[in-house]
């Protein structure tokens, strides 16, 4: 019984959350001008898949590395591989220069939405080493080496910030351990049943994302998100913040917990990895060859929706007749 509340309610948040996901990335529409997803939608993410992650052994890392490292190798070789048929000598040229995006797996190296793969399996790696260790030493031993090292990342983060960008740093450590408290806050609530009142919840949610909005410095160093954008490692830069971000991420989080509709949003939360590697595809095609200025149509804010239903529905189908078609798909992340 509990199992499947557990599943059902953070498959409603990962389905609002790739809806998110898509409408940052889909820009100039109603939605991303007027309401910032970059503040929790990453982070949300990384915090759901941590949830259910396992003491470490050699099977959470096969598993982990089967169901994201080799979709995030086969999306990120497949374009490159496209060259050799038009131009092997290019293909060749770039091979080393390919095989370091591969391994270094940030944002400067990758410039795609594929940077969240690595992120996330360095995310599930470190989690469950963290619980590996507790079990085996003094818990507050292994948290309280963990935190140091959170902290340093939080106070330090300009100096982060810098070398993240560099692409010095590779598949998203540091980003793990500056949302490490958000992991432990969200298992917490999770683990605890804690649940607050509706309304002093959206009341949260609300104070703390005006907050950001309103108190942290608009930076530059993002040219898609001006308040946070974990990709290039751009975050609050005060502590208080910082807490701000962590309450309205946990408060969303609480949030999601709690309700007990939107079962299509839990639909749509099963469903999110194949939409997130489709959802880029699906939105350019549209829009540059169906829905194009030339044959007189334009992005409207209701063409948008349509387009969002357009995504959502054909990642899923896609994924469903793959998935039957033949059991390996799933290795691509289909």
């Amino acid at each position: 019984m509990e199992t499947n509340v557990r599943n059902t309610n953070i498959d409603k948040l990962k389905g609002f959350l790739i809806i998110c996901v898509i409408i940052g990335h889909a820009r100039n529409n109603i939605f991303s001008d007027n309401f910032d997803v970059y503040l929790f939608h990453i982070p949300l993410f990384l915090s759901c898949s941590i949830i259910f992650v396992k003491n470490f052994n050699f099977d959470v890392l096969k598993n982990r590395s089967l169901q994201i490292l080799l979709p995030y190798i086969f999306w990120t070789i497949t374009p490159p591989i496209f060259t050799i048929v038009y131009h092997p000598i290019k293909f060749i040229n770039n091979f080393n220069l390919n095989l370091k995006n591969i391994l270094m797996g940030n944002w400067f190296y990758l410039k795609s939405i594929l940077w969240f793969l690595p992120t996330l399996f360095m995310t599930n790696i470190l989690h469950s080493i963290f619980k590996f260790l507790k079990q085996r030493y003094k818990p507050y031993i292994i948290t309280g080496l963990y935190f140091i090292i959170s902290f340093l990342t939080i106070f330090f983060n300009n100096w982060i910030t810098h070398f993240h960008q560099l692409g010095f740093i590779p598949f998203g450590i540091d980003i793990y351990f500056y949302l490490f408290p958000l992991y432990l806050i969200n298992e917490y609530l999770y683990r605890n049943k804690i649940f607050l009142h509706f309304f002093l919840i959206l009341a949260i949610i609300l104070i703390s994302y005006l907050c950001l909005i309103y108190f942290e410095p608009i930076k530059n160093n993002s040219g898609y998100a001006h308040i946070i954008d974990l990709a290039q490692f751009t975050v609050p830069k005060s502590f208080l913040m910082y807490l701000c971000f962590l309450i309205l991420n946990s408060s969303i989080f609480l949030f999601f917990l709690k309700i007990k509709k939107l079962n299509l949003l839990a639909v749509i939360g099963k469903y999110s990895f194949p939409i997130y590697l489709l959802h880029l595809i699906i939105y350019e095609s549209l829009t540059k060859y169906i829905l194009s200025p030339n044959r007189g149509f334009f992005v409207s804010n209701l063409t948008f929706i349509f387009i969002l239903f357009i995504i959502i529905f054909f990642s899923i189908i896609l994924s469903k007749l793959l998935s039957r078609a033949s059991f390996y798909f799933k290795y691509i992340g289909l």
